[in-house]
């Protein structure tokens, strides 16, 4: 039913039907009607004259056939003349409505990349935060020019985060490990409310990148057993202190070791070569939709 819905919303299909229609009856009179002993000219004439019921006069059909073929000419000519004017109507309606879905959508489309970008100040704010911690950890260029992480850092640089990150915002009591989880946190919270409130519909592609980050470190989250285990003991050592040495003397490869007690810390590093790749993902899109 919709290819013959579709024949309806095509103007030129009934213009293009209705001047074929005049040397298709011409043919008729011409063939099969009194009109033969004229020119066709003359039959195309009629036929001009008929379809458009104009009905000069100076030629009138005689015979029941030419009669019954004038009258279907003029009757198919008001319809497809109907069916033009109907189909006409449509398309400027369509399109004036169509216009109207654009206009409406942009204006839609503005306000919500407007509504995004004021509420990504927000984002930006917990991922500069985080990004801070991830220097300290990955022991990356730390001063008043420059805040770059080192992105080939190795596992046994990881060997310090039980220590302060002697940042003057930061307690000396805390370490490092503490803030990293803790902007961390918050920056996993801020990107839920960003996906789960809609700001992103219109960016599916960004939309996909916060929800498959969102989704990798909460489903390997260790969070619970690297901070809870500082006050811990390994014997007459400090648990910090003998995990730090491991990790600081690690060799090989480095890949989870099942229940190993570097497993966390195994994960904790991929996590953060992952939010590395994360960061620089999120602000290269957020860049193509300013």
């Amino acid at each position: 039913m919709e290819p013959i819905r579709n024949i309806f919303k095509k103007p030129l299909l009934f213009v293009f039907l209705y001047i074929l229609t005049i040397p298709i009856f011409a043919i008729f009179y011409y063939c099969f009607t009194e009109l033969s002993q004229f020119e066709f000219t003359d039959s195309l004439y009629f036929s001009v004259v008929t379809i458009t019921t104009l009905g000069y006069g100076d030629i009138t059909p005689k015979i029941d056939i030419t009669k019954f073929l004038a009258s279907s000419e003029a009757i198919l000519g008001i319809v497809l003349v109907g069916l033009f004017l109907n189909s006409l109507s449509y398309t400027i309606s369509f399109r004036a409505t169509q216009k109207e879905k654009d206009s409406q959508k942009k204006k839609s489309l503005l306000l919500a990349k407007e509504r995004f970008l004021n509420y990504n100040k927000l984002i930006e704010q917990k991922i500069d935060r985080y990004y801070k911690y991830l220097v300290i950890v990955t022991k990356g260029t730390n001063n008043s020019k420059e805040l770059k992480v080192n992105e080939n850092f190795k596992f046994n640089d990881l060997s310090d985060i039980y220590t302060s990150s002697l940042a003057l915002t930061d307690s000396i009591s805390t370490s490092t490990i503490d803030f990293y989880y803790e902007s961390q946190k918050e920056l996993l919270q801020n990107l839920e409310n960003l996906v789960a409130l809609g700001f992103l519909q219109n960016w599916q592609e960004l939309e996909k990148l916060c929800l498959d980050f969102i989704i990798d470190l909460k489903d390997n989250d260790f969070s619970d057993f690297i901070l809870n285990q500082k006050n811990s003991k390994i014997g007459d050592t400090k648990y910090t202190e003998y995990i730090s040495k491991m990790i600081k003397e690690y060799e090989g490869e480095v890949k989870p070791l099942g229940s190993n007690l570097l497993t966390p810390y195994v994960v904790l590093y991929y996590q953060i070569k992952q939010s590395i790749e994360f960061i620089e993902q999120y602000k290269y899109n957020i860049g193509q939709i300013k």
